[in-house]
């Protein structure tokens, strides 16, 4: 359990920062609609990770495939990133107000901090770039430290500025000016000589799942919430504040399937222990998000009952996800990655149609549960099909031999590839 609660506050700390940014912003300013830029910006964070996923991850992984001690993929997918992120990003600052307008939101009370927000995300993509060469050189403590002091840098600027100055391009500005100092620092630090290399394409094949899944993300969300913010300012505050709180929360749980495929990895993994933990820690979650959501719905002047309505769905989805990062971690690591890769590919695909095409202020909280409940079904049936669980709480195959992906395997005592 102690593992469980050592990751899961690492993977909240950045997240926490982030959250807390916006809501400080909003009191320091004595505007509490400033709060709602976390939800109005949110789409643009999964551009970020389709970036890094090609540019950072995927040439990580092809420098390790052609054993290339000299970093010429990492550092040219460095500067590729940097290259088409600053074109994408600069963009996006430029017309942030048409973006806020097809956001359904007010032009003149958020431009300002959706353009801010625009060119944060620019600086944390090269940071980003960064730390994923920390993680693929094993320094996580290094990359880690600095993700943290990226956004307490950037809730230091904004807060420490709001207030000597009310005047909100000020305050952007000077905190821009602070963290691309620190990324451009870290940056030229980590640079060396190296060959340019002009096909990146060859990276995609790496993070291709985790590209799509995340392109269905980004147009979940920037399509879905528009619909949803065009229903009415209470909806708009309510559903921000239950993102605020449980969005921390949802990144700490990722934990479970990241300490799933550890122990899989280490022929270590036992599903009920896994489970018992997993409840625990997603009922510490669960109680924290209650206590913030009754502490705060007042101040932000939320409908309690609009804003049960958001946080029960959140709560429900939870539950189910005690069980599912850890089936899934099972059927990718020790049955088929290809299957369980597509099916989660086809889920995602299926939840934003729904989440764009469901005309109602719930849609994307709605899609979320219902798809998340409709992947354990189709998860569990697979591992009841091919497994039973034993009393000792470890998975067996029920035939000595399978046929997955082509390929027959041969099962011990244990199912094992």
């Amino acid at each position: 359990m102690k593992r469980y609660i050592s990751i899961s506050l690492s993977l909240l700390m950045v997240s926490l920062l982030n959250v807390l940014t916006w809501l400080c912003l909003s009191f320091s300013l004595r505007k509490p609609d400033i709060a709602n830029v976390f939800s109005l910006t949110y789409p643009i964070w999964f551009v970020v990770c389709i970036l890094v996923s090609v540019f950072g991850t995927g040439a990580n992984i092809r420098k390790y495939k052609k054993n290339d001690n000299s970093n010429n993929s990492v550092f040219s997918g460095m500067i590729w990133g940097i290259v088409i992120g600053g074109l994408l990003f600069g963009l996006l600052a430029v017309f942030s107000d048409k973006y806020v307008q097809f956001m359904n939101l007010d032009v003149e009370t958020f431009e300002s901090f959706a353009r801010f927000t625009m060119l944060q995300a620019f600086a944390w993509l090269v940071f980003q770039l960064v730390l994923e060469k920390f993680y693929f050189e094993d320094k996580e403590l290094k990359a880690n430290i600095h993700g943290v002091c990226f956004y307490a840098l950037s809730f230091a600027g904004l807060i420490v500025s709001s207030l000597f100055t009310k005047n909100e391009n000020l305050i952007t500005y000077i905190t821009l000016g602070l963290i691309f100092l620190y990324t451009f620092i870290l940056f030229i630090s980590q640079i060396r000589k190296f060959k340019f290399e002009w096909n990146f394409l060859p990276n995609i094949k790496y993070e291709s799942v985790s590209i799509f899944s995340n392109l269905f993300f980004f147009v979940t969300y920037f399509v879905g919430y528009s619909n949803a913010f065009a229903a009415g300012e209470k909806y708009i505050v309510a559903l921000n504040l239950v993102n605020l709180i449980t969005d921390p929360q949802w990144d700490a749980l990722g934990a479970v399937g990241k300490i799933a495929k550890i122990d899989l990895a280490r022929d270590d993994f036992n599903f009920k222990s896994a489970v018992k933990k997993s409840a625990a820690l997603t009922g510490i979650y669960i109680l924290s998000s209650c206590v913030l959501f009754f502490a705060l719905f007042k101040v932000y002047k939320v409908s309690l009952s609009i804003g049960l309505i958001f946080l029960m769905i959140q709560f429900a989805d939870m539950l189910v996800d005690v069980f599912s990062p850890n089936i899934k971690a099972f059927l990718e690591l020790e049955y088929s990655p290809m299957v369980t890769s597509a099916i989660n590919l086809v889920i995602k695909a299926l939840r934003t149609v729904m989440s764009v095409f469901l005309l109602t202020p719930f849609n994307t909280n709605i899609a979320q549960i219902v798809f998340d409940v409709l992947g354990l079904i189709i998860f569990s049936s697979i591992t009841i099909c091919f497994f039973k669980l034993g009393k000792n709480g470890q998975f067996y195959a029920k035939k000595k031999k399978l046929k997955v992906d082509n390929i027959v395997l041969y099962v011990d005592r244990k199912f094992k590839v």
